[in-house]
């Protein structure tokens, strides 16, 4: 089957193919047997890197990955692991990818041009800086974190209309993350 999915179908530079595969952590009802079938997953990914316009991308968080224990079942867990990117992300990273968001979010808008820190609280003794209290408290999850920014831009236009600050009427941090995660989950 992957020689005629070579060969035949995506047989020319024209019909190069990226499959992403994502949220395999999501909805099992048994662990034991989602470990299984991503392994089985892996295995075909494995034999898919034949195909020369195909690129098959899983994301899987690193806990997950190690839980999978590829050596196991008798598997070579080397060949496995090659295969694998791990991703780390630093709050730096992080900050720098909120402020697009909010960038992107305020484009147009008198706002053009903000960033993570002008929409959120001013930093204060007790708490210091927002980001920071946010992003320890995120466990540094970029899907997680990937969301907050449009909630802060929808709370401070119900709070103010037209984005003035917000400071005033979101005195803390932990506010923010409260109502954030309430809505996250509503």
């Amino acid at each position: 089957m992957i020689d005629v999915l070579d060969d035949n179908i995506l047989d020319t530079p024209h019909d190069y193919r990226y499959v992403v595969i994502d949220d395999l952590d999501i909805n099992w009802v048994d662990g034991r047997i989602a470990n299984d079938l991503i392994r089985c997953l892996f295995a075909t990914v494995y034999g898919l890197q034949h195909v020369r316009n195909l690129k098959v991308l899983v994301a899987l968080r690193t806990n997950i990955f190690q839980e999978l224990d590829f050596a196991r079942k008798g598997g070579q867990g080397e060949k496995f692991r090659a295969l694998a990117l791990e991703m780390r992300w630093t709050k730096a990273d992080l900050e720098a990818l909120l402020d697009e968001r909010v960038k992107i979010s305020l484009k147009g808008s008198k706002f053009d041009g903000g960033s993570i820190a002008s929409v959120l609280p001013s930093a204060n003794n007790t708490m210091g800086k927002p980001i920071d209290y946010i992003l320890d408290r995120t466990l540094l999850r970029p899907a997680t974190l990937s969301r907050l920014p449009m909630h802060v831009l929808r709370l401070r236009s119900v709070r103010t209309n037209l984005l003035g600050p917000i400071s005033k009427r979101l005195s803390a941090p932990i506010q923010l993350i409260g109502s954030w995660r309430s809505a996250m989950n509503g």
